[in-house]
């Protein structure tokens, strides 16, 4: 399954508008439903004006929001294809191993013989409620 990006577009101006961007709202993800997608699956991954104007004029921005469903998989690319790294929803994770490439347990001791690998999960980006900012009207 890919990613689905939903956009919206918000008229304002740059001082009003930006405070999504100010808030640093672009290394946040969604806490709790939104638009009816679940928490923790969606990230505003671009924001742009669609004309130069000045600071205090009105125009109008298109933000794109990118919704990664629980259970969404996709392996690392480039150069942590190696590292047995991917990626589910917004979440990277990995099997617990050391650098000399022992298997390891949850707490980080060497894992016992025929057991199955631990998987460590890292939530790289903090929550905000997306239900408290105006992203605007969505766009086709």
């Amino acid at each position: 399954m890919n990613e689905i990006l939903l956009r919206f577009r918000r008229r304002g101006t740059l001082a009003v508008v930006g405070e999504l961007v100010d808030l640093d709202l672009m290394n946040c993800i969604n806490s709790t439903e939104w638009k009816g997608r679940e928490p923790e699956s969606c990230k505003l991954v671009q924001f742009h004006q669609e004309k130069p104007v000045a600071r205090s004029e009105e125009t109008d921005f298109i933000l794109t929001v990118s919704y990664r469903p629980q259970g969404m998989m996709n392996k690392a690319e480039g150069p942590d294809a190696w590292s047995g790294l991917w990626s589910e929803g917004w979440k990277i994770k990995h099997i617990n191993i050391s650098k000399e490439g022992v298997l390891l347990d949850a707490e980080g001791n060497p894992l016992p013989e025929g057991e199955a690998p631990v998987v460590v999960e890292r939530s790289l980006y903090r929550t905000v409620d997306y239900n408290l900012f105006d992203f605007g009207q969505p766009i086709g």
